[in-house]
């Protein structure tokens, strides 16, 4: 693959109606010189397709799709994975520009915004005075309202935020709305058809056939024209008008996807109907001049015109519960608010509110949120206390408590309070707009089985129509010898393409196609209510198969996943005499831990900082003249002593580093560590000096849900990078197994341990984690689950991201809980899946041999009006069970205290500690299992 610069283009394809469609698309477009995905939704209506822009275009790619028989509209096309030098993720804007001019001198360019900070994607004239602009820009360096005002005063334009329009079309996508209104239109038409056919050629035969005898209108003949009847004049004109008007919607999807050498459920309807209605017209022709009789023939366009009828309805019924399945995605993209309070000059004798778009807001905009008003985007509070209710997005119903620094989340609610906030994220990048791209991207996807259905669905129409063939040709042959059979005693032929015509019509390939996407589509939506982002369709499928459970290996990290990832110093301990006075010594442990961003750092200078805060210090006295950081391990550095010359090694780190250094008596200080402590030890000149005791909080439904884990039979390990003692004690108060503790990991050594457990391919690994440190062991694993809470390259990593009612370190005690729910989400909706499946293959397996006459010997037939109607009662049934997963209700998970746990536990740590003494603990070191150094 050449270097060349890659684009990605979004489309609304409309007119999907299962997965037929979709990997005609994929196929079509695939086949494009320059193409390198193709990405299609069916539950979603969008296309994604990454390009060539050297081999390929626009244009080419939406006319491919149209001619698959879609309609298709451009949401975008723009660089992919654009950044800017520095790596800042750029905002996407839309603008409608209408020329102020009745006649521009030239027509608007890319080259017409060059005095603009912006990223010009495309330019599209709408008409004459009207084009669309679409661009990405940095929004540290422009915004909105900025690119408003330049475009407006450079250019004699006046511009409008397209986002809104962009907004109500996803919006119409997934409600259905179109397809709704324009099948009930169909519906409601072929009813009136409907009616007076059955009428015709039903009604009055079965209820006043004097009629027929006494040849009273419509059942005499037209006058001149020998052997045709009124009724079938009538007949004739209804079914053309809804064979070839209403019905011409099939015609046209199935030429386009025989152009493109596939068939569709379309291309079924299209040739029973045609079959019907061509066997009804020749009827009539054969009885007009061939047999020159008086009777009535042998018609069935009450069935052709009942048959689409039967589908108009199915279709309508079919898109509306196709738009229950996309409530969850509906409500979140109206969660955003269209306004907001803009304030100037805040803070000064010159401060006003004004009401603008929310589209138009910019990176640090000061905005006014009232009581009971929407956040309008990502920010944190200025002024003011609240509470906000977060629950759409996190699925907790408890209203969070935010003062000043606080963080809040666009499109929450605010409470009672009165607040101002300072905008620090806009457009795509803020929570929502990523949770909704989360869900989006998640209809893209696959899940495994679903290659199963898509195989199935591509052979479904040929060996049916052969199926349909041989029917037709058995019963042709067999029927003259069984004239004694009721079925065969009017007209042979006519009764035999019947039966072929049943064969063609029962058959429904569109309800194998929707059988997984809409269950994925209700249980992303599912997860995303309850706080739990699943990202891919693969994830269901892991999560959700029923394997042993032996198989599937849950391996935690500890700090900040199982505990609350705030570490406090308990104890602050000297252990002998130092070079440098003690108060010193904590002013340089300061300055060298504000160089890491390990989760220890912080606690450790916090308490340094009081401890020194009221006291006078020589500050020019020591000097770090060489600094190291080592990831895992600690801090190593060179002090030079001023006053005398003379340089100390100091080092800060855990037994990992102390280890290296060859300190001696380390082994006495893990002895004395009965309380699990965390340990930080400072040394000068290998010689311990002093050391920190930290103590993280277990969070309170850990031990319920690792326990739940084991009682579901999922082996659960830990992996840490702290000390032996401090693991084994957040084992024992978390109930998991010791022999399944990893301790003193480095971060390199968290993928060497995911590897091991995969045991060559016959464990599938979820780890689960939270830290930059864990973004390898995320992507190595077979399925990475992130909280929230953690780093955002470890959210990026994941497969699954749980979403914390917090956005705060550690403020979320009962975030592990919702692994239970986001396994038993994606197990209730992968059995939904099958179950879905089987029960569209075993209708098409029932109900196909019943349409070729297996059960005629019985006296049972299906009549092809019935087969229309079983056909479009296989495809709403489907869905109509993927909607049962609405009713899924979270299983319950016994919280317990854990407070004051860790204290009736310290005599079982007494008994485990001294067998691991004696070198039989369970516990395996990074020494234990030869990892990679670093």
């Amino acid at each position: 693959m050449d270097a060349a610069p890659r684009r990605i283009v979004a489309f609304t394809v409309k007119g999907m109606t299962c997965s037929a469609c979709v990997n005609g698309i994929i196929k079509q477009v695939g086949s494009i010189d320059g193409v390198d995905d193709v990405k299609v939704s069916l539950m979603t209506a969008t296309s994604h397709i990454i390009y060539n822009p050297i081999l390929s275009n626009v244009n080419e790619l939406q006319e491919t799709i149209e001619d698959c028989g879609f309609d298709v509209l451009l949401i975008s096309d723009s660089e992919y994975h654009m950044m800017d030098q520095k790596g800042t993720k750029l905002v996407s804007g839309k603008l409608k520009l209408f020329l102020l001019s009745s006649c521009p001198s030239t027509p608007l360019s890319k080259k017409s915004f060059d005095f603009l900070n912006i990223s010009v994607e495309n330019i599209q004239m709408i008409s004459q005075n009207e084009y669309t602009l679409s661009f990405k820009y940095d929004p540290y360096q422009t915004g909105m309202r900025d690119i408003i005002f330049k475009i407006n005063q450079e250019l004699d334009l006046e511009s409008v935020v397209n986002t809104a329009e962009e907004l109500g079309n996803n919006f119409s996508q997934l409600t259905k709305q179109d397809e709704i209104i324009f099948w009930k239109t169909n519906c409601c038409k072929s009813c009136i058809a409907a009616m007076v056919s059955m009428a015709l050629y039903m009604g009055v035969p079965m209820f006043i056939p004097s009629i027929i005898e006494s040849k009273v209108f419509p059942y005499k003949e037209v006058p001149i024209v020998k052997g045709f009847f009124y009724r079938d004049l009538i007949g004739l004109v209804l079914a053309t008008y809804v064979q070839y008007v209403i019905g011409s919607y099939f015609y046209i999807s199935t030429w386009n996807s025989l152009k493109n050498n596939h068939s569709t459920m379309d291309t079924l309807i299209c040739l029973s109907t045609s079959v019907a209605y061509i066997v009804s017209l020749v009827s009539i022709i054969h009885n007009m001049i061939i047999e020159n009789s008086t009777n009535l023939p042998n018609v069935i366009f009450d069935t052709s015109i009942m048959l689409f009828t039967f589908i108009s309805l199915g279709k309508m019924l079919e898109n509306r519960a196709k738009s229950r399945t996309t409530t969850a995605l509906t409500k979140l993209l109206q969660l955003y608010p269209s306004s907001c309070l803009l304030v100037e000059h805040y803070g000064t004798a010159d401060q006003s509110v004004t009401q603008i778009p929310k589209d138009l807001l910019q990176i640090n905009d000061i905005v006014e949120v009232k009581a009971g008003m929407k956040i309008p985007s990502d920010g944190v509070v200025i002024s003011g206390i609240t509470q906000i209710d977060e629950s759409l997005m996190t699925g907790e119903s408890s209203l969070i408590k935010k003062s000043m620094d606080d963080e809040v989340i666009g499109g929450t609610i605010n409470g009672p309070g009165h607040i101002f906030i300072r905008i620090t994220s806009i457009g795509e990048h803020t929570k929502l707009s990523q949770i909704i791209n989360i869900m989006k991207r998640a209809q893209m996807t696959k899940a495994p089985i679903e290659t199963v259905a898509d195989f199935v669905a591509s052979i479904f129409v040929p060996i049916l129509l052969t199926m349909a063939l041989l029917s037709f040709i058995f019963w042709i042959i067999i029927s003259k010898y069984l004239t004694n059979w009721d079925y065969f005693s009017h007209d042979r032929i006519y009764s035999c393409i019947k039966l072929a015509t049943s064969v063609i019509v029962v058959a429904c390939p569109c309800a194998i196609g929707l059988a997984t996407p809409t269950a994925i589509m209700i249980g992303t939506g599912i997860g995303a209510e309850n706080g739990i982002l699943i990202k891919s369709a693969e994830v269901i499928e892991l999560l959700g198969h029923n394997t042993k459970h032996e198989d599937i290996v849950f391996v935690f990290d500890k700090t900040g996943t199982l505990t609350m990832g705030k570490l406090f110093v308990k104890n602050f301990i000297l252990d002998s005499e130092s070079e440098i006075d003690i108060d010193n010594l904590l002013r340089i442990i300061i300055d060298l831990e504000l160089n890491t961003e390990h989760p220890i750092t912080r606690p450790i200078i916090e308490y340094c900082q009081k401890q020194i805060d009221s006291k006078e210090l020589d500050l020019k006295r020591y000097e770090i003249t060489e600094y190291k950081n080592m990831i895992g391990l600690g801090i190593s550095a060179l002090i030079k002593d001023n006053s005398n010359g003379t340089k100390m090694g100091l080092s800060i780190g855990g037994t990992g580093l102390m280890r290296q250094l060859k300190v001696s008596n380390l082994e006495s200080y893990e002895l004395k560590n009965e309380h699990g402590y965390t340990i930080a030890f400072v040394c000068v000149n290998n010689r311990i000096i002093c050391h920190f005791e930290l103590l993280d909080m277990i969070k309170e439904d850990a031990a319920d849900t690792i326990y739940w884990l084991r009682m579901n039979n999922y082996p659960v390990y830990m992996i840490t990078g702290d000390n032996h003692s401090c693991a084994l004690s957040v084992a024992l108060q978390t109930n998991i197994d010791c022999k399944n503790v990893f301790s003193s990991i480095l971060p390199s050594g968290k993928c060497d341990i995911v590897e091991q457990l995969q045991e060559n391919g016959t464990k599938k690994i979820v780890f689960i984690g939270d830290g930059i440190n864990d973004s390898p062991a995320l992507v190595k694993s077979d399925l990475g689950i992130s909280l929230s809470t953690g780093t955002e390259v470890a959210i990026e990593a994941a497969d699954i991201v749980i979403l914390s009612n917090d956005s705060q370190v550690g403020s979320d005690r009962y975030l592990l809980r919702k692994l239970i729910y986001a396994i038993d989400i994606c197990d209730k909706t992968f059995k939904r899946v099958k179950l879905n499946l089987f029960w569209a293959l075993f209708y098409n397996m029932f109900m196909i041999p019943v349409a070729m006459g297996v059960l005629l010997p019985w006296g049972i037939y299906l009549h092809p009006m019935v087969a229309g109607l079983a056909m479009t009662l296989s495809s709403i049934s489907v869905v109509l069970s993927s909607l049962q997963l609405k009713f899924w209700k979270a299983p319950y998970v016994e919280i317990q205290s854990i407070k004051n746990r860790s204290l009736p536990i310290f005599s079982w740590f007494q008994n485990i500690r001294d067998r691991y003494n004696n070198r039989y603990s369970s516990i395996t070191s990074s020494e234990d299992i030869q990892l990679i150094e670093v």
